[in-house]
């Protein structure tokens, strides 16, 4: 199977040299630029010191109605920043 994925990879062009694990997908600057209440923001950092990044993302998407990309996103640049 995996000579199969490889065969795909090298006939697309891909080559699986473009796509690293560890690269980071930079934050979109719509979701950069939110601001937000300073206790929604103080809330948030607060779930993620304790290890609740889902909830995080979850509270984020209800106060601001956000997909759930845009809101993973900006939790996960939020938790970079900490």
């Amino acid at each position: 199977m995996q000579s199969q994925l490889d065969r795909i990879d090298n006939r697309s062009g891909m080559g699986g040299s473009m796509f690293k694990p560890n690269m980071e997908t930079p934050t979109p600057l719509y979701v950069q630029n939110m601001e937000f209440a300073p206790d929604l923001e103080r809330r948030l950092h607060l779930l993620l010191a304790e290890g609740k990044k889902i909830q995080a993302i979850k509270v984020l998407r209800e106060a601001r109605n956000l997909s759930l990309k845009d809101a993973k996103d900006y939790v996960d640049h939020m938790d970079q920043g900490r």
